[in-house]
Formats: structure tokens, sequence, C-alpha cells
């Protein structure tokens, strides 16, 4: 009798072991699925504008803070009178739309 009670405990540990292993697969398939998808989901959706906004960001401060100006070997009155000249401009343009809007609109 200990035999039989033996060769079923042997299978009812098998069955379990197997779908425990089973368990175990489908939930690491299910988690790198899931991984996959927040990070393609990520890349997809607002990802696009918030690196645009940020590169265009970057790309105003360079602009901004003269390192065009800087990088051609330029001296500190160059770069200056650079950056002052932009900003000023930039104060212009803000003024001009002020102006029209109000002139027009």
């Amino acid at each position: 009798m200990s035999d039989i009670i033996r060769q079923q405990i042997f299978i009812k540990g098998s069955a379990m072991t197997r779908r425990q292993d089973e368990d175990e697969a489908r939930r690491r398939e299910a988690q790198r699925l899931l991984d996959r998808v927040a990070g393609e989901g990520e890349v997809i959706g607002t990802s696009t504008m918030a690196r645009t906004a940020a590169r265009a960001a970057e790309r105003l401060g360079r602009h901004f803070s003269a390192a065009d100006a800087d990088r051609d070997g330029g001296d500190a009155a160059e770069v200056w009178g650079t950056r002052i000249g932009r900003a000023l401009a930039l104060a212009f343009v803000v003024l001009l739309i002020v102006w029209l809007a109000g002139t027009y609109l």
C-alpha cells in the first residue's frame, strides 16, 4: 500500500509542479507584454510632444544666450552685445504683436 500512496503523492506533486510552472510562465509572459506596452505607449503618446517642446526650449535657450557667438571665439563684448540685441528684438516683437492685436482685433 505504501507504494500506491507514494505513486499518488508523486503524481499529485508532479501535477502541481507542472501547473505552477505553467502559471509562472504565463505570469512572466504577461509581465513582459505589460512592460513592452508601457514602454511603447510612452513613446507614442505625449512623449513626442514633450520631446518637441524640450527641443524647442533648448534651441531658444541657446539662441538667446548667444551660444553661437560664444562658440565662434567671440570676445565677451560681442557675446553680451548679441544677447542684448536678441533680447531687444524679442521685446520689440512682443510689443508689435500687442499693438497689432489691440489695433485690429
